[in-house]
């Protein structure tokens, strides 16, 4: 009876192996890079690189669960997963240093409120940029679909290394991806229309966007479906950030949509659909 009492206890305990194994692995604590006896400098420099790392990779996966769902609840609670998992994986790593490691949704502002002249065809409208921020408790937002679009994700990270008598240590990080729309207009000598948008990350202009990581849709008329541009024939890079795309003329530059994915695999997701809403 004792035995069949122990086995459940058995198989928590190497299930809980096999999870703590599999999380050091997946989320590749800097542990296996280094000797195991680390000192408290290393600890903590890797907390702040290691928790940069995933938070990046957190916010990948809440801005492609939100394009996906269109849910931010079921998008955010699959991506702090991830830094769930870190955090197992990095106490795991450092276990024989005593570690206390705590993920703290401090919330943080983004965006401090602005405006700028959106130019549509001939029309030039002023669009108002509220102050974006992430509210405290929560780690990601999506400030979609208006002219001015960002991707965020915010967390501050607290350690206690129990074995070097160091309490208290913290450290904050944010990623992002923000998008802008400027201009969207029609060439006639040219027979195009064309898009100029900015792109910026937490740090600094994006400079480096190729044509897939771009899609452009347009609010069909007829039937109020999202359609997309297939013949995007230039991207250009024109410094600062700003990009210039150009595509065959027709649509309404109060219909687009610009969804960018940048080369780590953020999604932000702008429009002229919705001006000061």
């Amino acid at each position: 009876m004792r035995s069949k009492a122990q086995f459940p206890l058995i198989f928590a305990l190497i299930l809980g192996g096999i999870i703590i194994v599999s999380a050091l692995v997946v989320y590749q604590v800097g542990i296996f890079h280094r000797k195991a006896e680390v000192g408290r400098a290393f600890i903590l420099l890797n907390a702040e690189c290691d928790s940069k790392r995933m938070l990046l990779a957190a916010l990948v996966r809440f801005t492609h669960e939100y394009l996906s769902t269109g849910n931010v609840t079921i998008a955010e609670n699959n991506a702090s997963r991830i830094l769930l998992s870190w955090r197992l994986a990095f106490m795991a790593a450092y276990g024989a240093s005593s570690l206390r490691v705590a993920l703290v949704a401090e919330g943080s502002i983004l965006q401090e409120p602005t405006s700028y002249t959106l130019f549509l065809d001939s029309e030039s409208v002023m669009v108002n940029v509220t102050k974006i921020e992430i509210p405290e408790g929560s780690v990601f937002t999506c400030y979609w679909d208006r002219p001015f679009a960002v991707s965020g994700a915010h967390i501050a990270v607290k350690v206690d290394v129990l074995s070097e008598g160091i309490m208290g240590w913290n450290c904050s990080t944010t990623s992002l991806l923000a998008v802008n729309i400027t201009a969207v207009y029609t060439d006639s000598d040219a027979n195009q229309t064309k898009v100029e948008f900015k792109v910026f990350d937490e740090n600094g202009w994006v400079s480096n966007l190729a044509k897939e990581c771009l899609k452009i849709e347009y609010r069909d008329p007829s039937n109020g479906e999202l359609v997309e541009v297939e013949d995007i024939t230039v991207i250009e890079y024109l410094g600062q950030g700003v990009y210039r795309v150009c595509f065959s003329p027709g649509i309404d530059p109060r219909s687009l949509y610009l969804t960018v994915t940048d080369r780590r695999g953020v999604i932000v997701r702008a429009s002229t659909e919705n001006i000061n809403v």
